[in-house]
């Protein structure tokens, strides 16, 4: 745990996550395999402390691309993870209200671009409705 804090008018407390060996080698060739420990995310979450819901995750990209990559082959990704903030509609109700990312991306030494990306949701409500069914005979 890495404390407590308010959000959004909200008491939550902030854990943070990482890989069991952050310098390991990840590569996934095929299918994915039950057990396997490969996780290359790092970073931290906010939990609501009355709902237990996330209202906050931040990553991050635990392993950088290795060495050899990198030099022999001039491709590399940087600063690569995400933001999402989730907004409150009700009771038990949560929906995803931002989502946002930046990274830099380098492949075989000649195409580098930085990628940018902000989703923005809004005016969620919680609506109610009732019908009723009659059979005339």
């Amino acid at each position: 745990s890495l404390g407590e804090r308010e959000f959004q008018g909200r008491h939550v407390l902030r854990i943070g996550f990482e890989p069991n060996d952050p310098k390991g080698i990840c590569i996934h060739v095929g299918s994915e395999q039950e057990g396997n420990d490969c996780q290359p995310w790092a970073g931290e979450a906010w939990i609501d402390s009355d709902e237990l819901f996330p209202v906050r995750i931040d990553t991050k990209l635990a392993r950088g691309v290795p060495w050899a990559i990198r030099a022999f082959l001039g491709t590399n990704i940087q600063q690569l993870g995400f933001l999402i903030t989730y907004l409150r509609a009700g009771p038990g109700a949560w929906f995803p209200a931002t989502y946002g990312t930046e990274f830099k991306l380098n492949v075989l030494f000649f195409y580098k671009r930085t990628i940018a990306l902000s989703l923005d949701s809004s005016d969620f409500r919680r609506a109610s409705s009732s019908s009723t069914i009659d059979f005339v005979q």
